[in-house]
């Protein structure tokens, strides 16, 4: 069964087709004795009794080296490893008759290899207790995976000991690009609520400044902006649309910035949800105000292929005029448009797919707005306000154009929240001082300090160190 399951997934490991189970272990774990690349197992082996013997008949007394030496039993040796496998480890003796010393196998490669499996089994479970898990969930993981029970207790001594000496990788003020993403995120510790201001680079993609505040107010983010930027790198920072921060970036900051597009367009499918009837009676927006909608869209994001459809749809409608066959007609346009809209959606997540920007300028955004602004008063009032809104900070709203460096949204950001500690968990903390704690370990993680500890076989933990020590021994 081992076997199978190694040979299934070989190509997780190499880009060679043809390797044992045997090589697999040796090339994986070599390392954890020895070195890697070099030959882990030393001049001993199983025999027929399984009795382990020394190959060379030689006098272990650096005087004497004789190869009169004669057999003199052994002694048995066992973990709870051992147990598992459902091997007894029996470690011959031996005795010199020119000098009379007496010696047993030398076995500490054996048993350093399965101190490093119980720390292996340490770092697993430390692991695990990290990726947001209670420690009574770790201590079920790990007897699964293992066949030995730990207290929780010990799992959380554990844990303690591992990630209390951790530090975070140091980002120096050179290395910071100057293009930021700023946002905070609402979370409870101790039944009290706080504010997690976070601060991220754009280019290395890490957060480079991160607290707990008791609220966001503008002197609370005034402070820790300034605080975190500073002796580093100023160009531009993306945020959303809270009007506290344009006086910070620009006159404390003296940076530039960018609003969020993503909060901008959930605004305009608020205003157009609640002002033209949608989800009141009609499940979806009508093509004519849909139309409206995605034009306001196109200013930022080019959508050719949407809007082509619309006014075909529409025009197809324009000549339908039984009203249930036009009613029909809409049900089935409307179908195909929200099609339209996912295949759109998957397509920018291929990696090949190429980004609406990439030949779109500033000036083509300026056309289309101009062109939106001709049909202002056909747009419901809060739509109105919102085309307000854009007029007056177009250049925030467009800056993605001019300086390429800097994304339409902060979606780095939200991600990083929602990889790290999603509001949808309702995680609760008893106080602030662990939630600090959990905040920097994910921090740590996201900088790929964790060590990868699962093994990519799928193997059980215990099966993969059977069939290290089989191969170890040379059966």
């Amino acid at each position: 069964m081992i076997i199978k399951e190694v040979e299934s997934k070989l190509e997780d490991f190499f880009e060679a087709n043809d390797f044992s189970p045997r090589e697999i272990v040796k090339k994986r774990f070599a390392a954890l004795i020895n070195g890697q690349g070099k030959d882990f197992r030393k001049n001993i082996f199983l025999d027929k009794k399984g009795v382990l013997r020394q190959k060379s008949r030689v006098c272990q007394n650096p005087s004497c080296r004789s190869t009169n030496i004669i057999w003199n039993g052994f002694h048995e040796s066992r973990s709870f490893i051992l147990d598992k496998i459902g091997m007894s480890l029996k470690i011959g003796q031996f005795e010199c008759l020119d000098c009379g010393s007496r010696w047993s196998i030398d076995a500490d490669e054996i048993y350093e290899l399965l101190k490093q499996f119980k720390e292996q089994i340490r770092i697993l479970a430390v692991e695990i207790k990290s990726n947001k898990t209670s420690l009574i969930k770790t201590t079920e993981v790990i007897e699964s995976a293992v066949g030995k029970k730990y207290s929780h207790m010990s799992i959380s001594r554990w844990y303690k000991s591992r990630t209390s000496v951790m530090q975070e990788p140091t980002i120096l003020n050179e290395n910071c690009s100057g293009y930021y993403a700023y946002d905070e995120q609402e979370v409870s510790a101790g039944g009290k609520r706080f504010q997690r201001l976070t601060l991220r680079d754009l280019k290395i993609k890490q957060p480079i400044a991160e607290e707990l505040a008791p609220d966001k107010s503008k002197e609370s983010i005034q402070g820790f902006l300034v605080r975190s930027v500073k002796d580093k790198p100023k160009k531009a920072m993306v945020v959303d649309g809270d009007t506290s921060y344009p006086n910070i970036i620009i006159h404390d900051l003296k940076m530039d910035y960018q609003l969020d597009i993503g909060h901008l367009f959930a605004n305009i499918k608020k205003a157009f949800k609640e002002e033209c009837g949608y989800t009141v009676g009609h499940k979806r927006l009508h093509l004519a105000d849909e139309l409206k909608k995605q034009e306001l869209f196109d200013i930022f994001y080019p959508r050719n292929e949407l809007l082509a459809f619309v006014k075909r749809g529409l025009k197809t409608l324009s000549k339908i005029k039984d009203p249930a066959a036009k009613e029909e007609k809409d049900v089935e346009l409307q179908k195909k448009l929200l099609d339209l809209k996912l295949e759109r959606k998957k397509a920018r997540r291929r990696k090949d797919h190429v980004s609406e920007h990439e030949n779109y300028t500033l000036s083509d955004a300026r056309k289309k707005f101009e062109f939106v602004k001709t049909l202002y008063y056909y747009y419901p009032k809060p739509v109105q306000k919102l085309i307000d809104r854009i007029e007056k900070d177009w250049h925030h709203y467009t800056l993605f154009l001019v300086d390429r460096n800097v994304p339409p949204t902060s979606n780095y950001i939200e991600q990083y929240y929602s990889s790290t500690l999603q509001w949808s968990d309702k995680k609760e903390f008893r106080n602030k001082e662990q939630l600090n704690e959990f905040i920097r370990l994910e921090r740590i993680k996201k900088a790929g300090i964790f060590s990868e500890i699962l093994s990519k076989t799928g193997l059980n933990f215990i099966q993969l160190m059977g069939t290290f020590i089989m191969t170890f021994l040379g059966i």
